[in-house]
């Protein structure tokens, strides 16, 4: 099982991450809303944070 954390600006954008990395049967299990500080806590961004995994067993399964 492989998991991954991506962290960008938009849903869509983790979205297109996710399945770019870890390929269309990737299930997200977990988003969040999360503030990054740039230039020393200066300047706030909020990003969304996902965690998708990706079952490997499940690909080498023939139904």
């Amino acid at each position: 099982m492989k998991k991954k954390k991506i962290t960008a600006n938009s849903m869509q954008e983790a979205t297109i991450q996710i399945r770019q990395q870890l390929g269309k049967d990737a299930v997200i299990l977990n988003s969040k809303t999360v503030v990054k500080r740039k230039l020393f806590g200066l300047k706030k961004q909020q990003m969304v944070e996902v965690i998708a995994v990706l079952d490997q067993d499940f690909e080498e399964k023939s139904w």
